[in-house]
């Protein structure tokens, strides 16, 4: 089995009116790529038949297609060929099925769950956009 890439994006903030703002980074288990050097991890991971796993990851492929709108028809290739899985959308599915429902989405609590691992509150979760020009 090939084994799934895992990824997110950090961006500036959400504003009305731009609910896909400037790519700041986009971060793998095992880097962080700022924006001015990502498009080839972003189009080796479009590439191929690697399952992409991402939480709440059709805002992320947004972020990405307004970067770099030519990568748009890749992203639905993905999607077509059911290559892409969302965290946050599984666990509402799960919870559909189950008598329990309700409770926090967030990708915290769910590693809480799943993981029984806290994450690390991120101090730059709102101010990545201070870092758009910082390689």
């Amino acid at each position: 089995m090939i084994p799934p890439i895992a990824f997110d994006t950090e961006t500036e903030l959400i504003e009305p009116g731009l609910l896909a703002p400037r790519l700041v980074c986009v971060s793998f288990p095992d880097r962080v790529v700022h924006h001015t050097t990502a498009r080839g991890a972003v189009e080796d991971m479009l590439e191929g038949d690697r399952i992409l796993v991402g939480h709440n990851v059709a805002y992320d492929f947004a972020v990405i297609a307004a970067k770099w709108p030519d990568l748009l028809p890749s992203i639905f290739d993905k999607y077509a060929r059911a290559q892409i899985t969302d965290t946050m959308l599984r666990q509402k599915l799960i919870d559909i099925a189950s008598p329990r429902r309700g409770g926090s989405y967030s990708l915290a609590a769910l590693s809480k769950k799943w993981l029984g691992e806290e994450l690390e509150k991120d101090a730059w979760r709102l101010r990545y956009g201070e870092l758009y020009d910082v390689p």
